[in-house]
């Protein structure tokens, strides 16, 4: 009993100390209550002060915005005086002023987009551009088979007009008989009929089945001379030339034993030129004479179809030289049916006078002149309000057109009276009144033109639409041509949009145009723009917005991604593990997209580290255990896919950019986009992939299609911006492609009679004949081996021959790519 005594009493003190504790303890909740307490009460101070930094950052932002606005201000009217110091100082059309011209450029160039871009420019414009003349063929005929002999024991005689002076040098594709031939002797005569030019040359020097030479001094003014030229061999056995009897060619008219032949023979004409740029020979082999420019005027006469266009120019203090050359452009037109309307809002007593001037000398040219000047949207409706023509072109008041523009389009409506755009390729005239920076453009591309206002110069439009749209929007100076073709597009359709390929327009480059200078106006061309984008997103119903592109003046339309679709990542393999890895790692380490599989499709790989790696991860692996056939295996790969969207992914490729399901992801959902491609980096970063051409290529016997752009330098934007800009291609790559599901299931998959070769454009093509679009974008970069895991450099000659089989006349002429320039370069250059 003492012990449990004890017991008790030590509990009770227990107890005592545990009660004790416990009321320290509910003290120290007690104490931790109020420190929160004070704790939640300078959080909502911190909050209070967070808001009102917040607000002053605001309120900061908007005067940032009010001092940038008034700088920009004072900074324009700060380089608006220098530029009329600089007018006075270096007057146009001067050397030194070119030259000032030049520096300025660079230091732009220099400023934008770095030292090594400028240096890449340069090379570019010295040795990409300049040639030797002399070895250019300025009259040209491609003989095509069927061909057959035709002796030269009788003689032959051609008749042709040459471009330019100089002429210096005929070939003629000859045969030999067992090369034992006579000598060949060759007489160039004049209308007149003088012999001007006799030569010869030595029978055993006459080639076969080549061109045989006769050089001889330069006819220095045989510009836009007819000639007559006559071979004859000096006797037997003779030699021969090749000649097709099915082909009459209108620059080449034979004659043979005195009688007139049907057919054409192979013949070339050159010039003693020295060193010319590539468009200087452009301009002289394919714009018309004098002499075709009065056949043009006989050709009308048997047009049906002569509408009146009505060219719209707003005039606002131009120098009176350039816009008397505008208004002599027209004036010089073949096709006569048109009217001028000009509307002056000019404070230049000179315009005023020449205007009037030219209103007495010729009843076609109407002015309106303008109390004040209003802008040049409000000003180009004040020169519209003055047509009557069926269609409206419109011309800037220091620019030109080509004398045969018009014939163009007329000849064009009368093959295609339905058309209601037509828009041409356009180049510029420099200071010294020189034509340089052709832009030969593509056919009607969509979201090329959503991309920059590439279509711009000469652009046709059908009257009626015009009227129907009102003309052009007050609010859009700097851009009102983009929006006009923006809102006239969505009141025709693409059968109605039609393409001249040849140059119908001189841009002029005056100081402070933005033929001059891309950056000239932005203050208000960039804003603009991206105003009749949006304006556009929203009458059509996109959604998305407008951002800035790569280079100036140009824009990406980012589109929204409609609900999470899943996507389907199907990879071929085979060993070569350290690339395949790299590729994995890649999309799972950088890939933003969550909504994906990965489809691994392994073509009988054997090295034990591949198949260790292949079995640890945690996806679809299909095994493929016949010979390599890139179709078949993603063909294979599709079928297991679940995702609503196929990526056929290369496994020598790297991720780069983070977002590049979404970047693909919002074209391939658009209902008139069938497949999406990207840009495609080699390891030096050089471009490997900006899209794919057909019928470009090197190598003669093999001209499907090839990549354009490929080992151009990163750092340039490519030729007038397009390797940077989202637009339409007839082909994309598949080492990285994007497919809906439906569409590719709809053209049956990859073609399996191509193992190797160009499955990826007669996929492209055959998605093109469901009409739908093929995009490439450049804001998805991708890293691309090229092909590390497999030796292709060997071509299947039969690939070749099956894609040239089965597509035919569509390699020939990509719609895409503009027949001005050379399918043998990659760099757009131009074809002479």
């Amino acid at each position: 009993d003492t012990q449990i005594t004890e017991i008790n009493s030590a509990l009770q003190a227990r107890d005592t100390q545990i009660n004790e504790i416990n009321s320290k303890l509910q003290t120290r909740d007690t104490q931790i209550n109020e420190i929160n307490s004070v704790l939640q009460a300078r959080d909502t101070q911190i909050n209070e002060i967070n808001s009102a930094l917040q607000d002053r950052d605001g309120q900061i932002n908007e005067l940032n915005n009010a001092l940038q606005s008034i700088q920009q201000s004072i900074v324009w009217r700060l380089l608006m005086k220098y530029q009329r110091l600089i007018d006075t100082l270096l007057p146009h059309a001067t050397k030194r002023r070119h030259v000032y011209d030049l520096g300025i450029i660079s230091i732009r160039i220099i400023v934008n987009d770095g030292l090594s871009a400028f240096l890449y420019r340069f090379k570019e414009k010295v040795h990409g551009s300049a040639l030797n003349a002399s070895r250019i063929a300025l009259i040209q005929t491609n003989l095509n088979p069927p061909h057959v002999p035709l002796s030269l024991a009788k003689g032959l005689c051609g008749k042709f007009t040459f471009p330019t002076n100089n002429l210096n040098e005929i070939r003629i594709l000859t045969a030999t008989y067992q090369m034992r031939n006579s000598d060949l002797e060759l007489h160039i005569i004049n209308t007149k009929g003088q012999i001007i030019r006799k030569l010869s040359v030595k029978g055993h020097r006459i080639q076969d089945d080549e061109y045989t030479s006769f050089k001889f001094k330069p006819i220095k003014d045989s510009k836009e001379q007819t000639f007559i030229f006559k071979f004859i061999s000096k006797g037997d056995p003779s030699a021969a030339v090749w000649h097709n009897e099915y082909v009459t060619l209108p620059e080449l008219a034979l004659i043979y034993d005195d009688a007139p032949i049907n057919g054409s023979i192979g013949f070339q004409a050159f010039a003693d030129l020295g060193i010319k740029s590539r468009y200087d020979l452009w301009i002289l082999k394919n714009e018309p004479t004098q002499a075709k420019l009065e056949q043009y005027k006989e050709e009308i006469q048997n047009f049906e179809y002569q509408p009146k266009i009505s060219i719209v120019t707003p005039v606002y203090n131009p120098d009176v030289a350039w816009i008397k050359a505008a208004i002599e452009s027209v004036i010089n037109q073949v096709y006569g049916n048109w009217e001028l309307c000009l509307a002056d809002a000019s404070t230049k007593d000179d315009v005023k006078k020449c205007l009037e001037a030219y209103t007495k000398k010729d009843s076609r040219i109407k002015v309106k002149f303008l109390s004040e000047n209003k802008g040049i949207s409000s000003n180009s409706n004040e020169a519209l309000s003055l047509a009557t023509g069926e269609f409206i072109g419109f011309l800037d008041h220091d620019d030109e057109i080509a004398p045969f523009a018009l014939y163009k389009v007329i000849k064009l409506l009368n093959l295609k009276p339905h058309i209601d755009f037509i828009y041409s390729d356009e180049d510029k005239l420099d200071e010294m009144g020189k034509r340089c920076d052709a832009f030969f453009k593509p056919d009607w591309s969509p979201d090329l033109l959503f991309s920059c206002m590439y279509t711009c110069h000469f652009g046709i439009y059908r009257k009626k639409i015009i009227d129907q749209i009102g003309g052009l929007r007050l609010g859009y100076d700097g851009s009102q041509d983009y929006d006009l073709v923006l809102r006239v597009i969505e009141c025709t359709n693409s059968k109605k949009i039609f393409h001249i390929p040849q140059i119908l327009y001189h841009w002029r480059k005056v100081p402070g145009s933005i033929a001059s200078n891309s950056s000239a106006k932005n203050y208000t061309n960039i804003t603009s723009a991206k105003k009749a984008l949006n304006d556009a997103l929203s009458r059509q119903n996109i959604n998305g917005k407008v951002e800035d592109g790569k280079w100036l003046s140009s824009y990406r339309v980012k589109r929204d991604i409609f609900g999470n679709p899943k996507v389907s990542i199907i990879i071929p393999t085979k060993d070569k593990l350290k690339l395949f890895r790299n590729c994995i790692e890649s999309i799972k380490q950088k890939t933003t997209y969550e909504n994906y599989e990965l489809i691994i499709i392994d073509n009988n790989s054997i090295e034990p580290e591949t198949i260790e790696y292949l079995s640890n991860l945690n996806c679809t692996i299909v095994k493929y255990k016949e010979n390599f056939n890139f179709s078949k295996i993603c063909n294979l790969g599709a079928s297991y896919a679940n995702g609503d969207y196929f990526i056929f992914l290369n496994n020598d490729i790297e991720i780069i950019t983070e977002d590049w399901i979404q970047s693909m992801l919002e074209q391939a959902q658009r209902k008139d986009v069938g497949a999406v491609g990207c840009k495609l980096l080699y390891p030096d970063g050089t471009i490997q992939h900006a899209g794919v051409v057909l019928g470009l290529s090197p190598d003669p016997k093999n001209t499907v299609a090839g990549h354009i752009f490929i080992r151009s330098n990163n750092v340039d934007h490519g030729y007038f911006g397009l390797i940077d800009t989202i637009r339409n291609y007839s082909a994309v790559t598949a080492a990285a492609m994007m497919v809906r599901n439906e569409v590719f299931n709809g053209v049956g998959g990859f073609d399996e009679n191509l193992a190797v070769s160009y499955n990826d454009v007669d996929l492209c093509l055959k998605i093109r004949e469901k009409n739908y679009l093929i995009v490439y974008t450049p804001f998805v970069e991708l890293l691309h081996y090229e092909s590390a895991s497999r030796n292709n450099s060997n071509l299947d000659m039969t690939e070749v021959q099956y894609m040239m089989n089965r597509w035919g006349n569509t390699l020939k002429n990509d719609p895409y790519y503009n027949p001005n320039l050379s399918l043998n370069k990659v760099n757009c250059e131009v074809n002479v």
